[in-house]
């Protein structure tokens, strides 16, 4: 009855849990019954018949009551204590691990590991499950799936993410040892877009990062590392850049920054408010192509410089790199790499993919870096060399195949989703999946409209903040 119930209405079928547990609670109402309603009958109705026929005591229903009583709480106590320990004391952590169980049961593949019992019920036996948090506050964790031949399959594809409360599925992966599938989750509050109404509010939050690190949103903290971020128009670059750009400014170390944009827009606008001594734009000239070497000339040059330096520093020691001598990291920023190519004469274009292909590959350890970005990527415009050293893949917006598939090889593995300004994914050295990123909208840019403002009004609130002289 229970097996066609659940399995007809639900799609469930009972569990070895659920089982233990209705003849657990089958015993304690069995001995409610006994001690609450069948001895206050006996004892006025037949006690004294049997007394007297086959000899039985008196029974002190009093007493057997209070046996079965204390009976029940030892009991209430022990299921009580078993629960909090197994979701470590969180009523949330059972809310999982019930929605959990829940959707291997719908997903039948749970079925391939069934047994009948002696009632000659089906029921099913759950693979284990384990819940391990990054942080106190339950932003992101890993569940951990017991991995059993007969149901592998079934684990690698289930989609869990519409069966937690609050919570998604990011990436899934089998552990070294194949006996356990993990999958990595996140709270869905700390995917929403962060809003900042002023500097402070931002600055605030931008300072839980080291001096060498960079938020891109509540749950995403990086290194510094080669980037190329990609996005049609109104996708959200430009605030994405410029959230990078403030914190950057913030950092009690020197950024020494450097902008090319050959389209005269967002990239000269950034690159006039914080590096005005080294931005260079199309300006109608006929020299933008040579001024475009020669800044990246001199890049390459200072990337020399900063190895030998280090070269005399670390004096062949292993492991090190410019962040172990808190030496001042470098990044130069091109806007609309396309336009900046299609710009420019064969042999130009040669020299310039040629240092920035070495740039790329050879400054990362001495803390050269650069930053691309582009409404659109693909091998024509980018080499492959070039692009397997950018380490961090930035796409916002809703981008097309042919970006996916040059950014992360495959399409199938991009989170289906309509994403919104700054929304979209990022891919890393570390990471086999794309996730989810949101940067934040800098409201406070909006209300003050012009960015010079910003930061001459950044520097005003907090003093002589700007080491670097952005």
């Amino acid at each position: 009855m229970i097996k066609n119930f659940l399995g007809n209405r639900f799609g469930l079928y009972p569990t070895t849990r659920l089982m233990d547990g209705l003849k657990i609670y089958s015993l304690m109402i069995f001995l409610l019954i006994v001690g609450y309603i069948f001895f206050p009958l006996y004892q006025e109705h037949a006690e004294q018949q049997f007394v007297e026929t086959f000899g039985i005591p008196i029974l002190d229903v009093e007493v057997y009551q209070s046996y079965i009583f204390y009976s029940i709480i030892i009991i209430l106590f022990i299921i009580i204590l078993r629960w909090t320990i197994r979701n470590k004391f969180s009523f949330s952590n059972y809310v999982l691990h019930f929605c959990i169980r829940q959707a291997m049961n719908r997903s039948h593949f749970s079925l391939d590991n069934k047994e009948t019992t002696e009632f000659n019920l089906t029921r099913y036996k759950p693979p284990k499950t384990k819940l391990k948090w990054d942080n106190k506050e339950r932003k992101t964790g890993k569940l951990f799936i017991r991995n059993r031949s007969d149901i592998e399959k079934g684990l690698e594809k289930i989609n869990l993410s519409s069966e937690l409360n609050g919570y998604n599925v990011e990436t899934n992966y089998l552990t070294a040892d194949n006996c356990w599938y993990v999958y990595e989750l996140y709270a869905l509050k700390t995917a929403e877009k962060k809003t900042f109404e002023t500097k402070d509010a931002f600055d605030q939050w931008s300072n839980e990062a080291n001096q060498y690190e960079l938020r891109l949103d509540d749950r995403t903290t990086q290194k510094l590392m080669n980037t190329v971020i990609v996005g049609k128009t109104r996708s959200g670059k430009t605030y994405g850049v410029m959230s990078l750009l403030f914190q950057m400014q913030l950092k009690p170390i020197k950024y020494n920054l450097f902008f090319i944009d050959p389209k005269n827009s967002d990239g000269k606008t950034l690159g006039l408010g914080f590096a005005k001594e080294n931005t260079i734009y199309e300006t109608g000239d006929g020299n933008f192509s040579d001024d475009v070497l020669q800044m990246v000339d001199k890049y390459y040059q200072k990337m020399i410089e900063r190895q030998n330096e280090l070269n005399e520093l670390i004096n062949g020691r292993m492991a090190l790199d410019y962040t172990s001598y808190n030496l001042e990291p470098h990044f130069l920023f091109i806007d609309e790499l396309p336009s900046l190519i299609e710009g420019m004469e064969k042999k130009k274009q040669d020299q310039l993919l040629n240092k920035l292909g070495i740039i790329s590959k050879m400054g990362s350890g001495s803390g050269f870096f650069i930053i691309l970005i582009a409404q659109k990527l693909n091998a024509k415009v980018l080499p492959k060399e070039t692009q397997e050293n950018m380490l961090n893949k930035i796409i916002l917006g809703n981008a097309g195949n042919q970006t996916y598939m040059t950014a992360i090889d495959r399409v199938e593995d991009v989170p289906k989703k309509n994403y919104d300004i700054g929304e979209g994914i990022y891919i890393d050295d570390k990471m086999s999946k794309p996730r989810m990123v949101n940067f934040p909208y800098l409201k406070f840019v909006d209300n003050i409209k012009r960015l010079d403002d910003v930061l001459k009004k950044g520097v005003d609130n907090s003093g002589d903040t700007n080491k670097s002289d952005h």
